[in-house]
């Protein structure tokens, strides 16, 4: 049952993610432009290896938030120590993701209720779902950062040879 749950979780979790929380917490999606931009705090080394990846990319018409996608896949291939842990990051901010849109829906149901059945409305419900709802957000933008950061650098340590463990 909660297999099934999960799925239907991710089906608004996703939207979610990809518009509300982009919309509130734009710094927390953005990392891969803000590592090739002047004030990257890469070493001029990294950052220009990573202009040159994703130009390369931008010449076939990709857009650069899909290239964290397509370095993680390459790296999941590629260098599946790696691969693996992003996958557990990127698992930890898909499920802060769906755990915060569990306690909006909770907050609907409840003045659905309200509103639909005249039931008692319950404020320490209400209230601890709101809370709840805003920590799962912000701990979902802060593992996707990380997320981001972890595919850029284990990216980066794959293909330039680097030692992957400085980077991690």
């Amino acid at each position: 049952m909660s297999y099934v749950l999960g799925h239907i979780i991710s089906i608004v979790s996703d939207p979610f993610e990809k518009k509300l929380a982009r919309f509130l917490m734009p710094k927390s999606y953005n990392i891969l432009n803000q590592s090739i931009s002047s004030e990257s705090r890469y070493p001029e080394k990294i950052r220009d290896f990573l202009v040159e990846e994703v130009s390369t990319r931008q010449k076939e018409k990709e857009n650069v938030g899909v290239t964290i996608f397509i370095w993680y896949d390459w790296l999941k291939i590629h260098s599946p120590d790696a691969g693996a842990r992003c996958a557990k990051i990127r698992a930890e901010y898909r499920m802060h993701s769906g755990i915060s849109v569990v306690m909006i829906v909770t907050i609907l149901i409840q003045l659905l209720f309200l509103v639909v059945f005249g039931s008692q409305l319950e404020l320490s419900l209400l209230v601890l779902s709101a809370i709840l709802a805003v920590l799962f957000l912000l701990g979902h933008a802060r593992h996707h950062k990380v997320f981001e950061w972890s595919v850029i650098n284990q990216y980066y340590a794959a293909k330039s040879g680097a030692v992957t463990s400085s980077l991690t």
